[in-house]
């Protein structure tokens, strides 16, 4: 059976190499996909005949990027469709800037990708475009350092996130439907407000995140998700306090904002102090939630297989118990 020979390739922003430590072949992330900033091997990656067709322009953002994604594979002739195969990579890379954000706060995204592939004895390039505007707590996109220790748990946070988030319907309306769970949906918002840069309009996001996981009752939501947020990441009484406490703030701003007021004159205190303090904590609580399920599956069920009623009493149970 005839095969063709592809590369797939795919570069990174806002992203940088900690000691700028060369990752030679690269990290990993999943069975033959790369993770690299070695300039010989994206050199090597792209043949000399293909750099008209990409232009010298984008050859040479290529070598300048921080970070680029590679693999490659052999494909069947007869299973071979140039732009299926880049959009499924690009989805995947896709899913990998998500799981950037589990490791901390960052606006690592990506654009352009390309498939350079061998049919026969022709030499084809296809490109295609996915962006992924993401912006960082305070709305801004900027580079971001990461070590080695963190860029070698991605393939796991991935594939976290590509089992997760998968449709498990036909339809491609909307994610936000009862076979998926809560967790799917919180997720959406999450990635919703990583792509705003305005920090009240992520705080509403955020909060709605919340609200899709810990929510079972719609009487005092504000007190019972502080409480029940608190109870779930704090590690001891004075921790539970403050998450309690900041928590109400940032649910007395989502109010505001959902409900289209200005947001109150304490969060633009000094140069919006209130307001910073806010998403940050939001985005980082909301974050040690999911490494909390990635750690541990048993809690990851809880949230995903149990009913409403289910869920309810499990929150119950933390709050009284010994």
């Amino acid at each position: 059976m005839n095969k063709v020979k592809c590369k797939l390739i795919v570069g990174l922003h806002d992203i940088e190499i900690d000691n700028n430590i060369d990752l030679k072949k690269g990290i990993e992330l999943d069975t033959n996909v790369f993770l690299t900033n070695n300039k010989k091997v994206i050199e090597e990656l792209i043949p000399e005949k293909i750099i008209p067709g990409m232009g010298l322009s984008e050859y040479n953002n290529l070598l300048s990027l921080n970070a680029i994604v590679y693999t490659i594979v052999e494909i069947p002739e007869k299973a071979f469709n140039e732009r299926t195969i880049l959009i499924n990579f690009l989805d995947l890379n896709a899913i990998l800037c998500q799981a950037f954000w589990l490791i901390k706060d960052n606006s690592v995204r990506m654009e352009l990708g390309h498939l350079i592939y061998e049919k026969g004895n022709r030499l084809g390039l296809h490109s295609n475009y996915l962006s992924s505007m993401y912006t960082t707590q305070l709305g801004k996109q900027i580079p971001k350092k990461f070590n080695i220790n963190e860029l070698q748990t991605l393939g796991r946070f991935q594939k976290f996130l590509f089992d997760t988030l998968k449709n498990k319907t036909e339809q491609t309306y909307t994610s936000l439907v009862k076979e998926h769970n809560r967790v799917q949906r919180a997720f959406l918002f999450i990635q919703s407000a990583r792509c705003a840069d305005d920090i009240g309009i992520k705080v509403a996001e955020l909060c709605t995140a919340f609200e899709c996981l810990f929510s079972v009752s719609t009487s005092e939501l504000k007190h019972r998700l502080s409480e029940i947020i608190s109870i779930t990441i704090g590690k001891d009484k004075t921790e539970k306090l403050i998450i309690y406490k900041h928590i109400q703030k940032a649910y007395d701003l989502r109010s505001a904002v959902v409900h289209g007021d200005s947001i109150p004159s304490r969060y633009s205190k000094m140069e919006f102090q209130l307001l910073k303090e806010t998403v940050n904590n939001c985005d980082n609580y909301l974050r040690l939630v999911f490494n909390k399920f990635i750690s541990d599956e048993e809690l990851f069920s809880v949230f995903t297989e149990n009913s409403k009623d289910e869920l309810q009493s499990y929150f119950l149970n933390l709050i009284f118990e010994d």
